[in-house]
């Protein structure tokens, strides 16, 4: 059973990440798609947006993606910092014998080998990343897949500058 998920901060949620995942969705085209908002990243200081505004963001920004899709409260239920090795267990005990997708940018794939148990997740999931123009293409060291073409250069960090700089929300 083909298992994707893709976790994230999502503070907040733009066209980049629902591309992302829509081209996931159909090069792996799996059994189960979990979208997981962090509750609190461990490489992050407290997300300005509370937790179940995002949720309701990303329900709203991924509306009728696919039926196979789950808005997963995993983080919130922990109720502190969670890390991604962590919740590749959870869908490990979840579904039976699942083949795990963690979905990630570009951004996130070069900075892999330095979160929390890495050697479980490169064993236990199969990496797949979008290319991020402007992210430097680093040989990962580990088994990954790159999805074809590349995806907008957006970030939430720029989303919530422009915010704050200019008083609207860019087209994202």
């Amino acid at each position: 059973m083909k298992v994707l998920v893709f976790g994230g901060s999502f503070d907040p949620v733009h066209k980049g990440h629902v591309s992302l995942f829509r081209r996931a969705m159909k090069v792996i085209a799996p059994d189960a798609a979990h979208i997981v908002p962090a509750y609190h990243s461990p490489f992050k200081a407290k997300s300005p947006t509370p937790f179940r505004l995002r949720m309701k963001m990303l329900k709203q920004a991924f509306k009728g993606i696919g039926k196979n899709v789950v808005f997963d409260d995993y983080e919130l239920k922990q109720g502190g910092k969670t890390y991604t090795y962590q919740l590749v267990q959870y869908l490990k005990k979840l579904y039976k014998d699942p083949e795990i997708y963690l979905l990630v940018g570009t951004d996130c794939l070069n900075d892999l080998h330095n979160w929390k148990n890495p050697d479980f997740i490169f064993k236990n999931a199969v990496v797949v990343a979008g290319k991020r123009k402007g992210y430097d293409e680093k040989p990962a060291k580990f088994r990954h897949v790159f999805l074809p073409g590349f995806f907008p250069k957006l970030s939430s960090s720029r989303v919530r500058a422009h915010i704050l700089a200019c008083g609207d929300v860019p087209d994202t």
